[in-house]
């Protein structure tokens, strides 16, 4: 698959100066898409995990993190239904942030 190659891709460019960082595709509330993007997430994070020991490369559970407020209710809105909005934005820059400064450690 195109994904798969792309992951190589940045399996090559990853060095001890480069971190990847790929983060996952946050859940909507169409049952069809959430299939597909949990199937594309498995894949990412499978071919990640497989490439990444001893490099440096990483899987953020974007998805994880938001998946309490993705749906119904208590959803972050956006200005569509594909678009978290200011907050998600904000969320992942800090797990990104925490995560890099964890990564240097």
């Amino acid at each position: 698959s195109h994904l798969v190659d792309v992951l190589q891709d940045l399996r090559e460019l990853q060095s001890s100066q480069v971190h990847i960082a790929w983060r996952n595709v946050p859940m909507n509330q169409h049952e069809l898409e959430k299939v597909l993007w949990t199937d594309t997430n498995e894949l990412v994070q499978n071919n990640l995990t497989s490439f990444s020991k001893g490099g440096n490369m990483s899987y953020i559970d974007l998805a994880k993190a938001l998946e309490p407020r993705s749906v119904l209710y208590d959803r972050i809105g956006g200005n569509n239904i594909y678009h978290f909005g200011l907050k998600a934005r904000l969320l992942f820059i800090q797990i990104l942030a925490n995560h890099l400064l964890w990564k240097m450690n």
